[in-house]
């Protein structure tokens, strides 16, 4: 990773760390892990492009909520290029918690299929080594629900303002505020051989107009797995899960149907679990 990249991605790193160990944890589920697919796209280019992917993520709850980050080192092959050669380098971020009114008030808040109720804060931040050079920060904050159903499921209504960077003409965006909803699951499926389904997604509306001055579009986004816990083949459990994903992004970035502005994309995927 060219200096540049490796520099961003150790502050994103950082402060993953910092945000994740702000609250003692009752308990977590830290893991590493790595995607691979061959089908990615970018906007405003016509090619499909191959990217490996290494996450770290954890995971914890604490007496009042719980805390999520995630952070992606994203390696693109030469047809993602990056400004000065070679493919580009990208590190996105993930931060998010959720205090969940049933630990505040000591007692459950649910109705119906809900098991808790919460309010979610958090933010994105990326860094990108092409000539576009995001710099993307990006502000969410709404309720969310928790289903009563095995593993978990949770869905958000979420106030959403981003800043970004367009490095081509040169200029800083600040984007209209906009909403969102999120999703995130993860069930359970009891075979011979332990599987999950897990997985997100999430729409966000339009939000003004980006650095070239054109109206953005609603953006959609979903990411899915189906992994085995290969684990139990070497006497352990929940350590080792490996499977099949899929992504689909629909107007990627916000960008108006057109090149790279769609991706479909079956993943390979690997989870090391700590």
């Amino acid at each position: 990773m060219r200096h540049i990249t490796l520099s961003s991605a150790a502050r994103l790193g950082w402060l993953a760390l910092v945000c994740g160990t702000v609250a003692a944890a009752n308990w977590s589920d830290p893991f590493i892990g790595m995607r691979y697919g061959t089908d990615y796209a970018e906007p405003g280019n016509t090619k499909d492009i191959s990217k490996r992917i290494v996450q770290l993520q954890y995971v914890g709850g604490f007496a009042y909520g719980d805390n999520f980050v995630n952070l992606d080192l994203l390696f693109s092959d030469a047809d993602d290029p990056a400004r000065n050669g070679g493919g580009a380098r990208e590190a996105y971020l993930v931060y998010r918690n959720t205090l969940s009114f049933s630990a505040i008030r000591g007692k459950p808040v649910k109705f119906g299929p809900v098991r808790d109720v919460g309010w979610m804060t958090g933010i994105d931040l990326n860094t990108k080594d092409t000539r576009f050079a995001p710099r993307k920060k990006l502000f969410v904050t709404g309720p969310k629900l928790r289903f009563d159903v095995p593993g978990f499921w949770d869905v958000s209504l979420l106030f959403m303002k981003e800043r970004n960077n367009n490095g081509i003409v040169g200029r800083k965006v600040n984007f209209d505020a906009t909403w969102g909803v999120s999703t995130a699951w993860s069930f359970p499926i009891s075979t011979s051989v332990p599987l999950k389904f897990k997985g997100f997604a999430n729409y966000i509306d339009e939000k003004g107009k980006d650095g070239f001055g054109v109206q953005t579009e609603p953006e959609t986004l979903l990411e899915s797995a189906l992994l085995a816990d290969v684990s139990k083949f070497y006497d352990k459990k929940n350590q080792l899960w490996a499977g099949v994903g899929y992504q689909y992004w629909r107007n990627k970035f916000g960008n108006r149907p057109g090149n790279g502005t769609e991706a479909k994309v079956p993943q390979l995927l690997l989870e090391f679990h700590l």
